[in-house]
Protein backbone atom coordinates (compact mmCIF):
# COMPACT_ATOMS: atom_id res chain seq x y z
CA UNK A 1 0.00 0.00 0.00
CA UNK A 2 1.39 3.40 -0.99
CA UNK A 3 2.21 5.68 1.89
CA UNK A 4 0.85 9.22 1.63
CA UNK A 5 3.19 12.00 2.60
CA UNK A 6 2.25 15.22 4.34
CA UNK A 7 5.57 16.93 3.59
CA UNK A 8 5.33 20.51 2.44
CA UNK A 9 7.60 21.18 -0.54
CA UNK A 10 8.12 24.96 -0.70
CA UNK A 11 9.97 24.86 -4.01
CA UNK A 12 7.08 22.99 -5.60
CA UNK A 13 4.57 25.54 -4.29
CA UNK A 14 6.69 28.48 -5.46
CA UNK A 15 7.11 26.91 -8.90
CA UNK A 16 3.36 26.39 -9.14
CA UNK A 17 2.77 30.01 -8.12
CA UNK A 18 5.32 31.22 -10.64
CA UNK A 19 3.71 29.18 -13.43
CA UNK A 20 0.25 30.40 -12.42
CA UNK A 21 1.36 34.04 -12.55
CA UNK A 22 3.23 33.50 -15.82
CA UNK A 23 0.17 31.87 -17.40
CA UNK A 24 -2.18 34.57 -16.14
CA UNK A 25 0.01 37.48 -17.17
CA UNK A 26 0.83 35.84 -20.48
CA UNK A 27 -2.86 35.43 -21.26
CA UNK A 28 -3.56 38.96 -20.10
CA UNK A 29 -0.80 40.36 -22.27
CA UNK A 30 -2.13 38.51 -25.33
CA UNK A 31 -5.70 39.64 -24.83
CA UNK A 32 -5.40 42.93 -23.01
CA UNK A 33 -2.17 44.63 -23.98
CA UNK A 34 -2.32 45.92 -27.53
CA UNK A 35 0.87 47.10 -29.14
CA UNK A 36 1.29 50.73 -28.09
CA UNK A 37 0.66 53.36 -30.72
CA UNK A 38 3.27 55.99 -31.62
CA UNK A 39 1.33 58.47 -29.47
CA UNK A 40 1.35 56.10 -26.49
CA UNK A 41 5.11 55.53 -26.89
CA UNK A 42 5.70 59.26 -26.91
CA UNK A 43 3.57 59.62 -23.79
CA UNK A 44 5.47 56.77 -22.10
CA UNK A 45 8.83 58.37 -22.92
CA UNK A 46 7.68 61.77 -21.66
CA UNK A 47 6.32 60.14 -18.49
CA UNK A 48 9.62 58.33 -17.91
CA UNK A 49 11.56 61.58 -18.28
CA UNK A 50 9.20 63.63 -16.11
CA UNK A 51 10.89 62.08 -13.07
CA UNK A 52 14.32 63.23 -14.20
CA UNK A 53 16.96 63.01 -16.94
CA UNK A 54 17.76 59.57 -18.37
CA UNK A 55 19.62 57.96 -21.23
CA UNK A 56 17.78 55.67 -23.68
CA UNK A 57 18.48 52.50 -21.69
CA UNK A 58 17.22 54.15 -18.50
CA UNK A 59 14.05 55.28 -20.31
CA UNK A 60 13.45 51.69 -21.41
CA UNK A 61 14.01 50.48 -17.84
CA UNK A 62 11.60 53.09 -16.43
CA UNK A 63 8.90 52.10 -18.93
CA UNK A 64 9.49 48.43 -18.16
CA UNK A 65 9.18 49.11 -14.43
CA UNK A 66 6.00 51.14 -14.92
CA UNK A 67 4.55 48.34 -17.05
CA UNK A 68 5.43 45.62 -14.53
CA UNK A 69 7.76 44.07 -17.06
CA UNK A 70 5.10 43.74 -19.77
CA UNK A 71 6.88 46.23 -22.02
CA UNK A 72 9.22 44.59 -24.47
CA UNK A 73 10.69 47.84 -25.78
CA UNK A 74 14.37 48.13 -26.55
CA UNK A 75 16.66 51.14 -26.66
CA UNK A 76 16.71 50.77 -30.46
CA UNK A 77 12.92 51.26 -30.53
CA UNK A 78 13.04 54.21 -28.14
CA UNK A 79 15.83 56.14 -29.96
CA UNK A 80 13.58 57.31 -32.84
CA UNK A 81 10.94 58.47 -30.34
CA UNK A 82 13.59 60.36 -28.37
CA UNK A 83 14.87 61.97 -31.58
CA UNK A 84 11.34 62.97 -32.67
CA UNK A 85 10.51 64.46 -29.27
CA UNK A 86 13.84 66.32 -29.18
CA UNK A 87 13.24 67.74 -32.67
CA UNK A 88 9.76 68.86 -31.58
CA UNK A 89 11.23 70.68 -28.57
CA UNK A 90 9.66 68.39 -25.96
CA UNK A 91 13.06 67.09 -24.85
CA UNK A 92 16.61 68.35 -24.76
CA UNK A 93 19.65 66.13 -25.08
CA UNK A 94 23.08 66.49 -23.52
CA UNK A 95 26.12 64.26 -24.05
CA UNK A 96 27.38 62.61 -20.88
CA UNK A 97 29.99 59.82 -20.76
CA UNK A 98 29.56 58.88 -24.45
CA UNK A 99 25.77 58.72 -24.05
CA UNK A 100 22.98 61.16 -24.68
CA UNK A 101 21.01 62.05 -21.58
CA UNK A 102 17.52 63.38 -22.24
CA UNK A 103 15.47 65.70 -20.07
CA UNK A 104 11.94 66.99 -20.52
CA UNK A 105 11.35 70.66 -21.36
CA UNK A 106 8.48 72.93 -20.28
CA UNK A 107 6.89 72.27 -23.67
CA UNK A 108 7.24 68.52 -23.01
CA UNK A 109 5.61 68.87 -19.59
CA UNK A 110 2.70 70.70 -21.22
CA UNK A 111 2.38 67.95 -23.85
CA UNK A 112 2.44 65.32 -21.10
CA UNK A 113 -0.30 67.13 -19.17
CA UNK A 114 -2.41 67.42 -22.32
CA UNK A 115 -1.91 63.72 -23.08
CA UNK A 116 -2.90 62.85 -19.50
CA UNK A 117 -6.09 64.89 -19.82
CA UNK A 118 -6.90 63.18 -23.10
CA UNK A 119 -6.40 59.75 -21.53
CA UNK A 120 -8.61 60.72 -18.59
CA UNK A 121 -11.33 61.88 -20.99
CA UNK A 122 -11.08 58.60 -22.93
CA UNK A 123 -11.30 56.62 -19.68
CA UNK A 124 -14.39 58.56 -18.56
CA UNK A 125 -15.94 58.05 -21.99
CA UNK A 126 -15.19 54.31 -21.90
CA UNK A 127 -16.66 53.99 -18.39
CA UNK A 128 -19.77 55.92 -19.44
CA UNK A 129 -20.40 53.75 -22.48
CA UNK A 130 -19.66 50.57 -20.50
CA UNK A 131 -22.06 51.49 -17.69
CA UNK A 132 -24.83 52.36 -20.15
CA UNK A 133 -24.37 48.99 -21.89
CA UNK A 134 -24.16 47.18 -18.53
CA UNK A 135 -20.68 45.79 -19.14
CA UNK A 136 -17.44 46.51 -17.35
CA UNK A 137 -14.90 48.70 -19.15
CA UNK A 138 -12.01 46.77 -20.63
CA UNK A 139 -8.39 47.76 -20.71
CA UNK A 140 -8.06 50.08 -23.65
CA UNK A 141 -5.85 52.90 -24.82
CA UNK A 142 -6.84 55.07 -21.86
CA UNK A 143 -5.93 52.52 -19.24
CA UNK A 144 -2.94 50.55 -20.41
CA UNK A 145 0.52 49.72 -19.11
CA UNK A 146 1.73 53.28 -19.55
CA UNK A 147 -0.50 54.36 -16.66
CA UNK A 148 1.01 52.11 -13.97
CA UNK A 149 2.54 53.93 -11.03
CA UNK A 150 6.20 52.86 -10.80
CA UNK A 151 6.11 53.12 -6.98
CA UNK A 152 3.24 50.62 -6.88
CA UNK A 153 5.15 48.23 -9.13
CA UNK A 154 8.32 48.53 -6.99
CA UNK A 155 6.33 47.79 -3.85
CA UNK A 156 4.55 44.84 -5.44
CA UNK A 157 7.86 43.42 -6.69
CA UNK A 158 9.29 43.55 -3.15
CA UNK A 159 6.38 41.58 -1.67
CA UNK A 160 7.02 38.17 -3.27
CA UNK A 161 10.57 37.78 -1.89
CA UNK A 162 9.36 38.76 1.59
CA UNK A 163 6.62 36.13 1.42
CA UNK A 164 9.17 33.59 0.24
CA UNK A 165 11.50 34.45 3.14
CA UNK A 166 8.71 33.98 5.68
CA UNK A 167 7.74 30.67 4.06
CA UNK A 168 11.34 29.41 4.03
CA UNK A 169 12.68 30.61 7.36
CA UNK A 170 9.75 31.82 9.45
CA UNK A 171 8.51 29.92 12.46
CA UNK A 172 4.94 28.66 12.52
CA UNK A 173 3.98 31.67 14.69
CA UNK A 174 5.67 34.10 12.28
CA UNK A 175 3.87 32.48 9.36
CA UNK A 176 0.51 32.77 11.16
CA UNK A 177 1.21 36.47 11.90
CA UNK A 178 2.27 37.02 8.28
CA UNK A 179 -0.91 35.33 7.07
CA UNK A 180 -2.98 37.85 9.04
CA UNK A 181 -0.95 40.77 7.62
CA UNK A 182 -1.40 39.49 4.06
CA UNK A 183 -5.14 38.96 4.55
CA UNK A 184 -5.48 42.51 5.92
CA UNK A 185 -3.41 43.90 3.02
CA UNK A 186 -5.64 42.06 0.53
CA UNK A 187 -8.75 43.48 2.22
CA UNK A 188 -7.29 47.02 2.21
CA UNK A 189 -6.40 46.77 -1.50
CA UNK A 190 -9.98 45.80 -2.31
CA UNK A 191 -11.24 48.74 -0.24
CA UNK A 192 -8.97 51.10 -2.22
CA UNK A 193 -10.34 49.73 -5.49
CA UNK A 194 -13.90 50.09 -4.22
CA UNK A 195 -13.31 53.80 -3.53
CA UNK A 196 -12.33 54.49 -7.15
Amino acid sequence: MAEATNRFDLSEVLNEMKEFVRARTGAAMQHVQPKPSAEQLEHAVLSALAAGPKNAAQVVAAISLASAGSSSLTAAQVHPVLAKLTDAGFLKAKAKDDRKVFSITELGLEALATAGEKLADEAAEAEGSASSSGSKPSWGPAKDWIQFDPNFMRSAAKLAPAISDVAKTGTRTQQEQSSKVLEEARRQLHLILAEG
